[in-house]
């Protein structure tokens, strides 16, 4: 389950625990069940800052991505070009995925911390 961290009390509470403050006037976001502060959704999650070697996969499957297409061999498996680089790609990150899924299985399964930000006045 996902769980939001307030950006007023800065604690922890899960997703489906948010209040509709739509009654108490705010037309916008939801409220916190600990403080009660107005907030919205940031946009982001902790996914890649909370797992082990997130930036260095990212990198990886970055350079291969960029890579692909001027290695010196290629695969010839479909008529499309595009299709064997995919072809390749995938082959090349299979064995670095597994292992990162294997690494980051209880945090890539389990639950996500998502932002939010404070909704100054009522809208």
């Amino acid at each position: 389950m996902d769980r939001y961290l307030c950006a007023k009390c800065l604690r922890r509470f899960p997703i489906n625990k948010a209040l509709d403050g739509y009654a108490q006037g705010y037309q916008c976001g939801f409220l916190c069940p600990l403080c009660g502060a107005n907030l919205v959704e940031n946009g982001q999650s902790d996914d890649i800052d909370n797992l082990q070697y997130g930036y260095r996969y990212a990198f990886l499957v970055f350079i291969i991505a960029r890579a692909t297409p001027y290695l010196p061999w290629q695969l010839d498996t479909f008529t499309s070009d595009v299709a064997n680089e995919c072809l390749l790609m995938g082959s090349l990150l299979l064995a670095p995925s597994l292992v990162f899924l294997k690494i980051n299985a209880k945090r890539i399964f389990g639950h996500r911390l998502v932002f939010t930000r404070i909704i100054l006045h009522k809208t």
